[in-house]
């Protein structure tokens, strides 16, 4: 403190002189005017720092909105991919009314079969 200040000088020159007391007094003007922008600094840097947090906890908010999205994302392109392959295991109704299942193939085939037998058959015996 001020009181504190000016014992100790008072301690180490007893007398007092008036010198020792106008430097003291502009000592002690130049120690308030240092304290001062002491105090404005700090209190400079606590703003920053309470800045910095805030934004720092926007950029997490930030973050977590991002990474909702991206997992939406990722959601959605899976669906999307396996609607397409599901798709592409399944045939086109025009494509399967065109192919002729292999049963009624060998089934004509037997038919034809037959009656080529029967054919040769009745060239064989006339």
């Amino acid at each position: 403190n001020t009181s504190d200040t000016a014992s100790s000088v008072r301690e180490i020159n007893p007398e007092g002189s008036s010198q020792l007391r106008t430097n003291s007094s502009s000592d002690l003007s130049d120690i308030r005017t240092a304290l001062k922008h002491l105090r404005d600094e700090l209190d400079r840097l606590k703003q920053q720092i309470q800045d910095l947090l805030n934004k720092g906890n926007l950029s997490t908010e930030d973050i977590d909105a991002l990474k909702k999205l991206i997992q939406q994302l990722d959601q959605t392109k899976t669906d999307k991919t396996y609607v397409n392959n599901e798709l592409d295991k399944k045939a086109d109704k025009r494509d399967i009314d065109n192919r002729v299942l292999k049963k009624d193939f060998n089934s004509a085939c037997n038919d034809l079969s037959q009656k080529i037998n029967d054919c040769l058959q009745r060239y064989h015996v006339h």
